[in-house]
């Protein structure tokens, strides 16, 4: 396998951050396989906003949204997934510009920490 440039734009509000990848073309290149694992680590075991999980015949993004705690979130939660730090903290981690791609998942792994994954 050669090696593949990989460009990770960031960008900085006043109400948030965001980042994004994007592969530029690149000569000799046609195909790049990702294993798209993004982790968030948390300090404590927050509230957060979160639908049920997935399931045959279930709409979860149009669901209702639940307040729990992050330790008993289930796999397959829809985003946005709100995140409750404090009375005047909250994060939403959500996706955009989904254009031939595919969405992202989530799993929750050690107890304060959520992986997103390709589905």
């Amino acid at each position: 396998m050669g090696e593949a440039q990989v460009n990770i734009i960031g960008r900085a509000y006043n109400e948030g951050v965001a980042f994004a990848y994007q592969i530029p073309e690149q000569q000799n290149i046609e195909e790049i396989g990702l294993a798209e694992n993004i982790h968030y680590n948390f300090k404590e075991d927050y509230n957060v906003w979160a639908t049920p999980k997935r399931g045959p015949g279930v709409l979860t993004a149009q669901g209702e949204y639940k307040k729990i705690p992050l330790s008993i979130l289930e796999k397959g939660c829809e985003r946005p997934l709100v995140i409750e730090i404090h009375d005047s903290l909250k994060i939403a981690l959500a996706e955009a510009k989904l254009v031939d791609y595919t969405r992202l998942s989530s799993i929750k792994g050690r107890l304060q920490n959520i992986v997103f994954f390709l589905v």
